[in-house]
């Protein structure tokens, strides 16, 4: 999880798990233009179960070498991650199970 969720960018984000052996994936969201709320690593995921879809977030999972330049970009000071983003996504979870009221 980035320290700083808030002065990161989603450019920042991408190039700090492609340089890292240990990220498989990375799930980021998405606030006005660029920036960027939230930025974790995963070193793995269970394909059947996850990734889960929350609105406002992406998911970039590491598949092959690219061959774009990113050393220009600099990386993400991480920490370990909390249970904020576990909390958030059940929350999201309950909310897309949840019936519309608008719906007779």
């Amino acid at each position: 999880m980035a320290a700083d969720g808030y002065d990161t960018t989603e450019d920042r984000c991408l190039a700090t798990c492609r340089r890292d052996e240990r990220c498989y994936a990375a799930v980021y969201g998405m606030i006005g233009g660029r920036k960027v709320f939230t930025c974790e690593f995963y070193e793995k995921i269970d394909s059947r179960k996850s990734p889960v879809y929350s609105p406002f977030v992406n998911i970039y999972i590491k598949r092959a070498s690219c061959p774009l330049k990113d050393d220009h970009f600099e990386s993400v000071l991480m920490i370990e991650a909390d249970d904020s983003s576990i909390k958030r996504r059940v929350k999201h979870e309950k909310q897309a199970h949840r019936k519309n009221p608008f719906e007779g």
